[in-house]
C-alpha cells in the first residue's frame, strides 16, 4: 500500500469521487477507512493546518491555518469544512466522548 493510500484511503487514490454528489464522496471516501489509516489522516491534517511551514532561522512554526485565516470569509469557510473532516473522522471511529469533544473544539472555532 503505497503512503498516500494510507493517508487518504484507496477512493481518493483512484479517483473514486468521479460523477458523485459531495455526501456521496464523503460516505464512500470513509467506509472503506481502519482505525490507523482514519488516525494517519488526521495527523496529517493537522499537521498540514498547524505547523508545516517554519520560518527561516527560527524555531516558529505555521500551517495553512494561518494562510487560510489572511483571506477573508473564503479562508473561514475552508478552514471550517476541514476541521469537519475530523469531527467526521471522530464521529466515525472514536468514543463518544472524543465524539463530543471534537465537535465542542470545532464549534468554538468556527464561532
Amino acid at each position: 500500500m503505497s503512503s498516500s493510500e494510507q493517508v487518504f484511503g484507496r477512493a481518493w487514490t483512484y479517483g473514486g469521487g468521479a460523477g458523485k454528489s459531495a455526501a456521496e464522496f464523503w460516505r464512500d471516501y470513509s467506509k472503506g477507512l481502519t482505525h490507523e489509516q482514519r488516525l494517519a489522516q488526521v495527523r496529517f491534517i493537522a499537521r498540514m493546518m498547524d505547523d508545516q511551514f517554519r520560518v527561516p532561522g527560527t524555531n516558529l512554526r505555521f500551517g495553512l491555518d494561518l494562510v487560510l485565516g489572511l483571506v477573508p470569509g473564503l479562508g473561514d469557510a475552508v478552514t471550517s469544512a476541514i476541521s469537519l473532516l475530523i469531527v467526521h473522522h471522530a464521529w466515525q471511529s472514536g468514543p463518544r466522548s472524543s465524539r463530543w469533544r471534537a465537535c465542542s473544539a470545532t464549534s468554538a472555532s468556527i464561532s
